[in-house]
């Protein structure tokens, strides 16, 4: 895959990620009823029956749409405790590998990189909404 491809290939799951944040944005403010979120949900095969905030819309994306979410800690030597400092999300694998990268600094700044053997490209994106979402995932448990 040369330069160019990957880059193709990684503005269309950056764009699929910033329309994520728009609607969960959307949903947050607007509820789930609204048209643009029920098109999303619809669009994406996503449980309609399942889906009563933008919590839940986020969780049923990180649940069919991810193949794998890892949360990122940090600690100190000689301490037990550590925080999570950010949460990544395996978007695609078996041809580019994608991820998504969100930090927890409250910088709402994440990064989405896709490597394709030895070629990679990387492009930042603001996640304000979807920082919080997991930030609240992360409550529960």
């Amino acid at each position: 895959m040369n330069t160019a491809t990957i880059n193709d290939e990684l503005s269309a799951y950056v764009k699929s990620i910033n329309e994520l944040e728009l609607v969960l944005t959307e949903a947050a403010y607007h509820g789930v009823e609204l048209d643009t979120v029920q098109a999303f949900i619809e669009e994406n095969g996503y449980d309609t029956d399942e889906i009563f905030s933008a919590f839940d819309l986020f969780t049923e994306w990180a649940n069919t749409s991810c193949l794998e979410v890892v949360a990122i800690s940090r600690g100190s030597l000689g301490s037990d405790e550590t925080t999570v400092s950010a949460v990544e999300f395996l978007i695609a694998f078996g041809g580019p590998t994608v991820r998504l990268t969100v930090p927890l600094d409250g910088s709402n700044i994440a990064t989405v990189a896709m490597n394709w053997w030895s070629d990679s490209a990387t492009e930042t994106i603001i996640t304000a909404t979807l920082a919080e979402m997991i930030e609240e995932y992360l409550d529960i448990f």
